[in-house]
């Protein structure tokens, strides 16, 4: 049976993952395995707090190291009873859910468990820029996608939590021709066909070349790079390269439309997922670095904070051809 690993801090903006781990979990036909990890801040947290004098009353005797083992048993039992309470509804709705709660690095905790329960997918809320002290994007969420092999799908938290059910109808793939970034079609196909969803198959271009000039030939005038008959035969040729994709696929019996568009990969991406209503982003991403154009930390990682629109986040590998 498939798994969905849903790692929790107890915010409210971790919450806001849990109507897509329904949609998802339903579509997948999978079971929910819900996480707490317990740090090292969530103890000096704890340590810190005026609500600890409360207890001191009892344990005024208590060493330093009695102290924060008493405080680590807190934690613990916070924890579990914070996740069967996340766990009920779910289960009430026929869902197989199950909890766990380990201490450690997050980021190293989350990656670990992915990897023993052998995870399909697994589903994070951020906050997108910082703000959100344990689950800000550039910490546990950022470190989790460079590390995991297993799909993320990140959602973008809000002010305020969903309160309808959530569809996916329209998923978007970034492909920029290389196949790196074709290495996320498999988790959207899978995704499409369950949920009988189209497929937006999108080339951003980049930057019209021509706009960029050097300074060249004897008079030293600025003259393009590219001149427009270039840049019209570069444009074609990713149209066509497109279009032989989108052909590859018609056999899954899905709606994919091919659309190409001029801009930087990032603004592209983020302007047409909410110009087209797109349900999910499904793009590749080499976590560590060495995919030149779709590198966390350079287009997903300006996707991921930019868009409001659910991201999943595919690690790629080099080594496939």
């Amino acid at each position: 049976m498939k798994t969905i690993l849903v790692p929790l801090d107890g915010s409210a903006i971790a919450r806001q993952s849990l109507p897509y781990v329904q949609m998802l979990a339903t579509l997948l036909s999978a079971r929910i395995h819900l996480l707490r990890v317990i740090s090292d801040v969530d103890r000096d947290h704890m340590l810190s707090s005026d609500s600890l004098l409360l207890y001191d009353m009892g344990h005024a005797r208590e060493t330093a190291h009695e102290r924060t083992q008493r405080v680590w048993a807190m934690l613990q039992e916070y924890a579990v009873t914070y996740l069967e309470v996340q766990a009920q509804p779910l289960r009430h709705a026929g869902f197989d859910v199950t909890t766990e709660v380990r201490i450690g690095m997050p980021p190293e905790q989350i990656v670990q468990v992915a990897a023993r329960e052998s995870v399909t997918l697994m589903v994070m809320a951020t906050h997108g820029y910082s703000g959100l002290r344990r689950w800000a994007l550039g910490s546990v969420t950022d470190k989790v996608v460079q590390t995991t092999p297993t799909p993320v799908f990140v959602v973008r938290g809000t002010e305020t939590e969903l309160t309808e059910p959530v569809y996916l109808k329209r998923l978007m793939v970034p492909l920029d021709g290389s196949e790196l970034s074709r290495q996320a079609l498999p988790c959207a196909l899978e995704l499409a066909t369950c949920a009988h969803a189209e497929l937006l198959l999108l080339r951003a271009m980049g930057p019209r070349l021509q706009e960029f000039y050097e300074v060249g030939g004897i008079s030293g005038q600025a003259v393009p790079l590219y001149n427009e008959v270039q840049w019209t035969e570069q444009r074609r040729q990713a149209t066509r390269d497109l279009d032989a994709t989108a052909g590859k696929l018609r056999h899954y019996d899905l709606p994919i439309a091919t659309h190409v568009m001029d801009g930087y990969p990032a603004e592209v991406i983020v302007d047409e997922a909410a110009r087209h209503n797109v349900d999910a982003i499904v793009m590749a991403t080499h976590g560590y670095g060495g995919l030149q154009r779709w590198a966390l930390g350079s287009v997903a990682d300006k996707v991921l904070h930019a868009t409001r629109t659910p991201l999943i986040l595919v690690h790629a590998h080099a080594s496939e051809h």
